[in-house]
């Protein structure tokens, strides 16, 4: 675990929230683990957190998720070793649960920490391949972490389609943040042909809580994208 007077510098310089800056920097402590194991031979990098790791979204993010190539008979092994390492390495962590669900491999990690009012968890979550997903060899990098991470990812442009798929099933403000960065980032025309779902104060106040603060103002940017 980083020290506490680095956590907080950090999240002073970002400008947002310690809690952030700590989930951030055992998401990466996760992925590299997960790239030692031989489980990573298997496995693609997928979802929002791969916005912020690999393609530089401002947006931090909560659970990793990752796609199976191929499922191997000891990958649940492999997933628990990996994150008992992440355990036995940052003090206030540990393996909440692993448990195997038909094509889904699903591990908990618990984190406490002084600077937590209330321990936090993440959740990997790794399912069956999705078709038509097109993966790359990505650096993944951290401002919370000294570790350059090679794994296999899913292309900005995979994510993109899988974004636009998953806010016409639900309503999750990430989802249409993300959408609108991938169609800046792919200066994409694209539109979604559905109506902007929510409350323009709780929308934000939603995002703010993964937002560094002086990104808060793209906000509105995003809101009119979706209302022109």
């Amino acid at each position: 675990m980083l020290p506490l007077s680095l956590i907080e510098k950090i999240a002073r310089d970002l400008k947002i929230a310690p809690l952030n800056i700590i989930r951030e920097h055992l998401e990466m402590e996760t992925l590299y683990y997960l790239a030692e194991s031989k489980l990573s031979e298997n496995l693609i990098f997928y979802g929002g957190t791969v916005l912020r790791l690999a393609y530089n979204s401002f947006r931090f993010s909560e659970d990793l998720d990752f796609l199976f190539i191929k499922k191997l008979k000891d990958s649940k092994k492999e997933l628990s070793q990996a994150l008992k390492l992440v355990a036995a390495n940052n003090p206030g962590v540990k393996v909440e649960e692993i448990f195997d669900k038909k094509q889904t491999l699903f591990g908990l990690l618990h984190i406490k920490h002084e600077l937590l009012k209330h321990p936090i968890r993440i959740k990997i979550e790794i399912c069956k391949k999705k078709n038509g997903v097109e993966t790359e060899n990505t650096l993944l990098i951290s401002p919370t972490s000294n570790k350059e991470i090679i794994f296999p990812t899913a292309t900005s442009e995979s994510i993109f389609k899988a974004k636009k798929e998953a806010i016409k099933n639900r309503e999750t403000a990430r989802d249409w943040f993300d959408f609108w960065y991938l169609a800046n980032k792919l200066k994409s025309e694209e539109k979604i042909n559905k109506k902007f779902p929510f409350v323009e104060k709780e929308f934000k106040n939603e995002l703010k809580r993964w937002l560094p603060q002086d990104k808060w103002k793209i906000l509105d940017t995003v809101i009119k994208f979706y209302e022109s």
